[in-house]
């Protein structure tokens, strides 16, 4: 028998609660159970409170979330885009995924008057190897940076497959992105990050990051950065808690945000692409992709 719409409204937040509780308890056993109802207890609290968490405590929830996900019943497989993990079980729809982006890195080279191939490429958040995998005849080296290892030696074993010998797997803390400076084997001439920006613990974390993306580049060098953006709706505003429940919307921006954002950071923007709505080659809506310059 099915309630009244009013009754199923409110007890929809109770049924996803126990939901989520058998799927922890079910992928981590009592310890994954006792943890998660900890840690609903005191999101409750904060909620009653009226209070978020801050930016530090959302980067120590990433870490959990990217490395131990799975004892929660998330699949960070498909969440980090992995080749033969749910939808990507499909190989072509894994390369598109890609291949668009290596599209827009080909028009950015295009607009900017930028010979190719490039010597080397960093991507922050390389998960399974998505884009890597088309730049694999187009660069020397390409550095991957994550915070989970087990994606690193993904893309690397994707790369290996394919014969390609110059990866470069840089393993950083969520709670320390600066680590990346003295890591990663720059400077590089793009930095690419697509469908993390949105899975970042906040607005400044990921001004840290565009920082550090002009910081990696030689003068002269290209990004290619995608964001969630605000539109105005609740669905796309910007979190302040609750990582494990909305961590792929968790961070967004208004367009001209960003943009002011990355000026201050010192790039050129150039141009944004807009995909306000779910296409073909895309796994999401709300996409801003920045192509941008660092002056030389």
């Amino acid at each position: 028998m099915r309630l009244p719409g009013r009754i199923e409204k409110a007890f929809r937040p109770l049924t996803r609660t126990v939901r989520e509780a058998r799927r922890a308890q079910a992928a981590g056993g009592a310890a994954s159970l006792a943890r998660y109802l900890t840690d609903r207890a005191r999101l409750a609290g904060l909620s009653l409170l009226g209070r978020g968490e801050s930016e530090d405590e959302i980067a120590r929830a990433t870490m959990r979330y990217w490395n131990e996900g799975d004892k929660a019943g998330v699949n960070l497989k498909d969440y980090s885009h992995w080749a033969g993990a749910g939808p990507w079980q499909d190989r072509e729809k894994w390369l598109a995924l890609g291949r668009v982006h290596f599209e827009m890195y080909a028009q950015l080279c295009l607009a900017t008057g930028t010979a190719r191939p490039l010597r080397n490429v960093v991507e922050w958040g390389s998960g399974g190897g998505a884009n890597a995998i088309h730049f694999i005849n187009e660069v020397q080296a390409y550095c991957g940076i994550e915070i989970a290892q087990p994606s690193l030696d993904e893309c690397g074993r994707v790369l290996a497959e394919a014969g390609f010998a110059g990866f470069q797997p840089v393993l950083i803390s969520a709670e320390v992105p600066e680590q990346a400076l003295d890591l990663a084997p720059g400077p590089f001439d793009l930095f690419l990050s697509t469908y993390v920006y949105e899975l970042l613990p906040g607005r400044g974390y990921g001004e840290r990051i565009t920082r550090l993306a002009w910081q990696m580049l030689k003068p002269g060098g290209l990004a290619l950065i995608q964001i969630r953006y605000d539109d105005g709706t609740p669905r796309s505003s910007q979190k302040n808690a609750d990582y494990f429940r909305n961590s792929t919307r968790f961070t967004s921006y208004r367009v001209e945000e960003f943009w002011v954002m990355a000026q201050k950071a010192g790039f050129q923007p150039l141009y944004v692409t807009l995909v306000p709505q779910k296409v073909a080659g895309f796994s999401g809506d709300l996409y801003a992709y920045f192509a941008m310059l660092r002056p030389g």
